[in-house]
């Protein structure tokens, strides 16, 4: 939710009319109750959640777009994630010693 908050404040700041953020269930969501919308953007989830919410995004997508609207589905695979996820495997041998002592100094 901070990211939400924080895009809040630029559209605030900005005096940005016709954006619109929010969070909630997406099982929950109904068509009819958001309206539609000339943009769609679920960044960071599709990857992640089970089928029946990617259904639903995708019927969401479908339902409530205007007929000229775009929808941006992000979604993580190989090859494009491949570097990231081995940088992140590096980082993590590289600490692994700094992570065993910050537990044993908890552990004082």
């Amino acid at each position: 939710m901070p990211q939400v908050s924080i895009g809040q404040q630029v559209v605030s700041a900005l005096n940005l009319t016709n954006i619109r953020l929010d969070v909630g269930d997406i099982l929950e969501l109904q068509a009819a109750d958001i309206g539609q919308f000339d943009y769609i953007i679920a960044h960071g989830v599709y990857s992640w959640v089970p089928m029946v919410v990617r259904e639903k995004i995708l019927q969401l997508a479908r339902d409530c777009l205007t007929p000229n609207g775009l929808a941006y589905i992000s979604y993580n695979l190989l090859p494009g994630w491949r570097m990231r996820g081995s940088l992140r495997d590096l980082l993590l041998h590289a600490t692994r010693d700094v992570l065993v002592l910050k537990r044993n100094t908890a552990r004082r």
